[in-house]
Parts: structure tokens; C-alpha cells; sequence
């Protein structure tokens, strides 16, 4: 009891820094707009096209900016106020969203409309994550990020657990556009929530001046074993094995014939899972390579197994340690690396990170898109699932040799 008490308390440590606090409940609005947003999107494709393919290229058009304007944004992450940054996305991401609920209440949506405004998305949150994920160090300063990366990691989960359960009764009630309504004003409270936070308690990083030199970080990136560890790891399972947005309703729809209701309980339970991941990854001093390496490898379990699910109700169920184990690598990955990278390369490291998890889905979404439509949604989780244990085995056997060449052996436990 007294250690679980005490794991609890490292936890939430970084909810005592008033700044990350003001900004972690202002960004946990948000993101239930956007999981309302993202359901209602997902099934809005699904109706129009009926197309596993053309919902795999709405979410390439979704990613593929990070993936081109990655590095530029980490870039600028590193050289100007990544407030001031959020305070411009956040602004840009609510004009795309309160658009996309006109025409959705018009009844003049197409799926042409919704890939134009999912690619304007893509550009505003190319540059809203690296600036939100480096904005952390500044917030907290080293000892607490752990604790505050973890409990970052948790707004994906809310993302899922209330945005769809959100959706669900919204579009029941007032209609699919009002999920684009409500997302648009959730960014109201991300601003406020920035414009709360005292400069005179931020902990100031090195910023780059002068030149933005993106071949600096990728050059640091690649010469640093501990990061270019992780982020090789992350690019490997990021392609192929975090397709949920493809997979998961691919599965419902065409495997066990269900509606948004079943999409929205499954995203709710993997939510749920990913809380306790993200709690599970805050409480830890520091992940090490091995944490990350064994929560990969389960995560390629737990996804095969989903894969074989004889019904929608085990396929949930599943996703519950799926959605845990999910979180734990995600946020270790992000910690391992904002622990191992200097406070002036935090921006372009993070960047990298975006584009390894995220940034490869307009590859990952292609190929999974051509594997459900030509064989089965069961297929694409079983492709998923052998790139994770790729990924995983990489980690672990990488593990004695990093602990040799990195210059933060702390990092790596034998």
C-alpha cells in the first residue's frame, strides 16, 4: 500500500507546478472536442464512401504535414515562444473545425470537402505538437517530466474515452455537425488555459538563434544512441501497428457489422486502458529502454490477439490492456527522449518523435487501406502486431550496447 501510495504521488507531482496544471486542464477540454470530431469524421467517410482506402487516405492527408513540415516545426520549436505557437494553431485548428460543421449542417459535405479540411488540420498540428511536447520541459523543468509526460499522454486517452461517448449522445440529440460546433469552441479553453501561465515560473531553455538548422538536430538525433534507439523503434511500429483510427473502425463496420455506438464503446475502453498506462509511465522515476521494449512486446500480443476476436464484445474487452500498453510505450519513448536530449534540441527531438508515431501513418494508412480492402481488417492487425514485436525485439536487443555508447547511462537498465 505505501508503495503504491508513493507511485501515486510521483504520479501527479507535476500537477503541483501551477502553470502545467492550468495548462493540462485547459488542453483536457480540448481533447474531448476533438475525440467528438474524430468519431463523427470516421464515420462521416464511412457513410459517404463505404471505403476502408478512402478512410486510410483522409487520415494520410490528416498525418501527412507532420511528416513534410515535422523538422521545420521542431525547428521553430526550439527558436520561438511555443505559446505563441499554440495560441495560433489552436486558433487555426477551431476555424477548420467550426467549417467543417457548416458544411456538414448544410448538408453540402463531401468526402473532397472533408479531405481539404483534414490536410488543413494536418499543417496546424504539424506545428502544434512539438511546441506542445518541448512547452512541458518549460513548464516543469527535468526533475518533474516524467510525471508530466505521462500525464500528457493521458489527454490521447481522454481523446477516446469521452470524446466518442460524448459524440454518441451529441449526435443522437443535436446531429453530426454539432460535434464540429463543439470542437471549434473547445480551443477556447487551450488559449485561455496559455494565457494563464506566469512566464517568471517557466524553466527557460537554450534556444537555438540565428539560423534554423534542422540538419543539427537530425545530426544530434542520429549521433545520440538513446534517442536514435527509440525513435527507430517508434518508426518501425508507428507505420504499421498505430492504424487505430483506420483499423478499429474497419473491424466494427465490416467485421462485426456494428454502428457508431460499438465504435464510440470500444474507443471508450481503450481510453481507459490508456489512462492507466499514461498514469502507470508518470509514477515511474525514469523508463528505461527495457520498460519500453516489454510494453512493445505485449502490445504486439495483445493486438494479435484482438485480431482473432470472435466477436465485437472480446474485441472491446481486449482493448482495455491493449489501450494500457499502448500508452506505457508511447509516453516512456517520449520521456526516454526528452530525458536524453539536451533542453536546446527538446523542439526538433520532439518533432522527430511526432513524425516516428504519427507522421508515418501516410505510409502505414496506404498499406493498411490496400490490406483490408484486398483481404480483411483482421490482416491489417496482424500486420500491425508483427511490426510491434519487430520494434520490440530491436529495443531489447539493443539494450547492453546502448549502455555502453550512451552518454546518459542512467538511462538504460542492464
Amino acid at each position: 500500500m505505501t508503495r503504491l501510495r508513493a507511485a501515486g504521488n510521483r504520479s501527479l507531482r507535476s500537477l503541483r507546478v501551477p502553470n502545467f496544471r492550468d495548462y493540462f486542464i485547459g488542453q483536457i477540454l480540448s481533447t474531448v472536442g476533438t475525440g467528438m470530431q474524430m468519431l463523427a469524421q470516421t464515420w462521416l467517410v464511412l457513410d459517404l464512401t463505404g471505403s476502408a482506402t478512402k478512410l486510410g487516405f483522409t487520415i494520410t492527408l490528416l498525418t501527412l504535414p507532420l511528416l513534410i513540415l515535422g523538422p521545420w516545426a521542431g525547428a521553430i520549436a526550439d527558436r520561438v515562444d511555443n505559446r505563441k505557437v499554440l495560441v495560433v494553431t489552436s486558433t487555426a485548428a477551431a476555424l477548420v473545425a467550426g467549417s467543417l460543421g457548416v458544411l456538414v449542417a448544410t448538408h453540402h459535405v463531401t468526402i473532397i470537402w472533408i479531405w481539404v479540411f483534414a490536410f488543413l488540420l494536418g499543417v496546424t498540428q504539424a506545428f502544434d505538437r512539438p511546441a506542445g511536447q518541448a512547452l512541458l520541459y518549460e513548464l516543469v523543468g527535468p526533475d518533474d517530466l516524467p510525471s508530466a509526460v505521462g500525464l500528457n499522454g493521458t489527454l490521447n486517452a481522454t481523446t477516446r474515452l469521452l470524446g466518442p461517448a460524448a459524440a454518441g449522445l451529441v449526435i443522437a440529440t443535436l446531429g453530426m455537425a454539432a460535434c464540429f460546433f463543439a470542437n471549434a469552441v473547445s480551443f477556447a479553453f487551450v488559449i485561455v488555459a496559455i494565457a494563464r501561465i506566469r512566464p517568471a515560473d517557466m524553466y527557460p531553455r537554450r534556444a537555438t538563434r540565428g539560423t534554423i538548422r534542422i540538419r543539427d538536430g537530425l545530426t544530434y538525433a542520429w549521433h545520440t544512441p538513446v534517442i536514435r534507439r527509440g525513435l527507430v523503434a517508434m518508426t518501425i511500429a508507428g507505420t504499421l501497428a498505430y492504424n487505430f483510427a483506420q483499423l478499429v473502425p474497419s473491424m466494427v463496420r465490416f467485421e462485426f457489422h456494428a454502428g457508431p455506438g460499438a465504435l464510440g464503446l470500444v474507443q471508450a475502453v481503450s481510453g481507459v486502458g490508456s489512462v492507466v498506462g499514461g498514469l502507470a509511465v508518470a509514477s515511474l522515476v525514469w523508463p528505461t529502454h527495457r520498460t519500453v521494449g516489454i510494453a512493445t512486446l505485449v502490445f504486439a500480443g495483445i493486438v494479435a490477439a484482438s485480431a482473432m476476436s470472435p466477436n465485437i464484445f472480446v474485441f472491446g474487452l481486449l482493448f482495455l490492456p491493449c489501450g494500457v500498453a499502448s500508452a506505457v510505450y508511447t509516453s516512456s519513448t517520449q520521456a526516454l527522449l526528452q530525458r536524453g536530449a539536451d533542453p536546446e534540441y527538446q523542439g526538433r527531438i520532439m518533432a522527430l518523435f511526432s513524425i516516428a508515431w504519427i507522421g508515418t501513418t501516410p505510409v502505414g494508412a496506404t498499406l493498411q487501406g490496400f490490406i483490408i480492402d484486398k483481404w480483411s481488417a483482421r490482416a491489417g492487425l496482424f500486420v500491425g502486431a508483427a511490426a510491434a514485436l519487430v520494434a520490440g525485439v530491436y529495443l531489447l536487443a539493443g539494450t547492453t550496447r546502448d549502455r555502453l555508447e550512451t552518454p546518459h547511462p542512467e538511462l538504460v537498465v542492464p
